[in-house]
């Protein structure tokens, strides 16, 4: 569900973001969308709130680009090993 990040009830930055989009860009109201996600509404409230602190949401955006980029760190790491196994195998299938 993209829920707890450890210990506790430590939510990602995707989930909440994904919650607060519910409520400001679907127009669903918060106790609704907190029960639908197992979730208090005094929580969700927060969110809202640490969003409309930032400007301009600034903070979610950040928070969103910073998920992208361990996503893309993760993918690059993976497409680093590829190219590592794929020259072993060169190496080994030119040799007479």
């Amino acid at each position: 569900m993209g829920r707890k990040r450890g210990r506790g009830n430590a939510y990602t930055q995707e989930f909440k973001a994904d919650a607060v989009k519910l409520v400001q860009v679907n127009g669903r109201q918060v106790p609704e969308v907190a029960a639908d996600l197992g979730i208090s509404d005094q929580t969700l409230y927060r969110w809202l709130k640490d969003l409309n602190d930032s400007k301009d949401g600034t903070k979610v955006k950040l928070r969103e680009n910073e998920v992208e980029i361990r996503h893309l760190k993760k993918e690059i790491a993976d497409l680093k090993d590829t190219v590592t196994v794929l020259k072993k195998s060169v190496a080994i299938f030119s040799k007479p």
